[in-house]
């Protein structure tokens, strides 16, 4: 393997907006990860991203079914806070894997 080309990335952008002047603070959130794929392997390269030290737990899960490779994954979150001592958020995740390896 040490003969392969490594071609290959990963995306991670959010951003948010919190209401200030609004009762509850409402935020909403948006975030989308995105992770190379490899699409030929038989061409001598390789295009999926390898995720040295993952911590995906957080995101896809403590079986880990799902890694930071091959991936496209929007996110939207909305949280509001109706009293000093509580925060309320909700949160939908996409995990969206394209046919390639």
């Amino acid at each position: 393997m040490s003969d392969l080309d490594l071609l290959a990335c990963a995306l991670h952008v959010g951003g948010g907006y919190t209401f200030q002047n609004c009762p509850w603070k409402p935020r909403l959130y948006f975030e989308y990860n995105f992770a190379t794929g490899d699409d030929d392997p038989t061409d001598g390269d390789i295009g999926t991203f390898q995720n040295l030290f993952p911590s995906n737990h957080n995101k896809y899960g403590v079986m880990d079914l799902f890694a930071r490779q091959n991936l496209s994954s929007p996110d939207v979150r909305f949280r509001v806070q109706p009293i000093k001592q509580v925060t309320l958020e909700t949160a939908f995740y996409s995990l969206l894997a394209s046919q390639h390896q």
